[in-house]
């Protein structure tokens, strides 16, 4: 069976099957494994992104333009977002992370290589991702 169809037919259990398979990595071990992350400063650099996005957001707005007829502009988030992190760069991770949360993003997704993967895990959790 394909990597693609196993996912595909069992999902997230087939995706850690094939990371502890193919890359060595566990990602709930990764999380417990994490040593030396700066938690505090990842909070906080977490919090001045979410306020700074947050202030960005444009409003939704609707105007009657005559009776009857109302035009409306509204701000969506997509539904599922995939974040890609480079080898070790978590503030690549907070970047995307927060603005996609701020956004309204249903499901965030974290991509990172193995290698330093244990950092990245344990910032995304603490994220909530």
């Amino acid at each position: 069976m394909s990597i693609v169809s196993d996912v595909k037919e069992r999902g997230l259990e087939a995706v850690r099957e094939w990371a502890l398979r193919l890359d060595g990595v566990e990602p709930q071990r990764a999380v417990a494994d994490a040593e030396g992350l700066p938690r505090e400063a990842l909070l906080q650099l977490a919090d001045r992104v979410r306020r700074w996005h947050g202030a960005q957001r444009p409003a939704d707005i609707s105007l009657e333009v005559e009776p009857g007829v109302t035009l409306e502009r509204r701000w969506l988030a997509l539904d599922t977002v995939g974040v890609y992190v480079p080898r070790s760069l978590i503030s690549t991770l907070v970047m995307c992370v927060v603005p996609a949360q701020v956004a309204g993003v249903r499901r965030i997704v974290v991509c990172t290589p193995p290698d330093g993967a244990a950092r990245i895990a344990a910032a995304a959790d603490l994220l909530g991702v």
